[in-house]
């Protein structure tokens, strides 16, 4: 009885010692979240992958390996960002909207970092779509510490607020007035942008002040050339600065170009004489 007992212990030992080993939790962990989710390993290192390609600005490879992790597992949003930035980089503006839309809906915080929300957000932007980088920028901004990028945001914040019309200015005048603190190039062209969003809001005297100042520090045309908004909006800041240091006609004409803006259609024909007061 007692060999019999030995011998069951001894095949027991070795078969224990054939098992593969378990190294650490970790490893257990991936094993249940295989089995639950399969595909998943895999899907992480597609991610892994792309996120290293959109480090070293290879957008083609980044693009692969995020639709590669997409084709795994479909509903889970960090790939659908990681596409979304590669198509944005990539020019594809369009559909990156579309990825990021579709991130959002899996997982509405899943671009609150600053990492791929400030990509998103400035793609969106650039897609001249404003509703959407309006849902990303006050999530990042409030998970950022104060820096010269996050007042380059909060000047954005207000150029998106801003291409939405009326209902959103004193929304916007709030976030140039953020931008406005730290200074610099960006300072300047925020402070631009907040002279014209003040004469919009009938503001006019703060406005001209704001404007005045702002033409001390440079060419209007250098200052104004470089921000990435739509011509008639660049038209409308140059006309803000010609009005406050006395350039009628320069105004007039800069006036007339910024009424290709529908949104901005009604202030402008006022500014020309030309309509009620808003």
């Amino acid at each position: 009885m007692r060999v019999s007992h030995l011998v069951r212990t001894v095949v027991v030992a070795f078969a224990l010692l054939a098992l593969p080993p378990v190294s650490a939790p970790a490893a257990a962990s991936d094993f249940w979240d295989e089995v639950r989710t399969p595909g998943l390993r895999e899907w992480k290192r597609n991610v892994r992958e792309a996120r290293a390609a959109a480090a070293a600005g290879n957008w083609d490879a980044a693009l692969a390996e995020s639709e590669a992790a997409i084709a795994r597992i479909e509903d889970r949003a960090e790939a659908h960002v990681l596409r979304g930035r590669a198509l944005g980089e990539l020019g594809r503006l369009d559909v990156a909207i579309t990825a990021f839309s579709r991130a959002l809906e899996l997982d509405e915080t899943t671009l609150d970092s600053a990492e791929d929300g400030v990509h998103a957000a400035r793609i969106a932007a650039s897609a001249r779509a404003p509703e959407l980088a309006v849902r990303i920028l006050p999530r990042v901004l409030g998970n950022m510490r104060p820096s010269s990028e996050r007042a380059d945001l909060y000047a954005l914040y207000g150029d998106v607020l801003s291409a939405l019309g009326p209902e959103y200015l004193r929304r916007a005048i709030v976030a140039y007035r953020e931008a406005t603190r730290h200074g610099g190039r960006g300072g300047v062209q925020a402070a631009l942008a907040l002279a014209l969003a003040l004469r919009r809001a009938g503001e006019e005297l703060e406005a001209s002040d704001l404007a005045r100042d702002v033409a001390a520090r440079g060419r209007v045309d250098a200052l104004v050339g470089g921000v990435a908004v739509p011509e008639p909006e660049r038209a409308a800041r140059r006309a803000v600065v010609l009005d406050a240091i006395g350039d009628r006609a320069g105004a007039r004409e800069a006036w007339e170009e910024a009424l290709a803006s529908e949104v901005w259609r009604v202030h402008t024909l006022y500014f020309l004489g030309r309509g009620p007061e808003p």
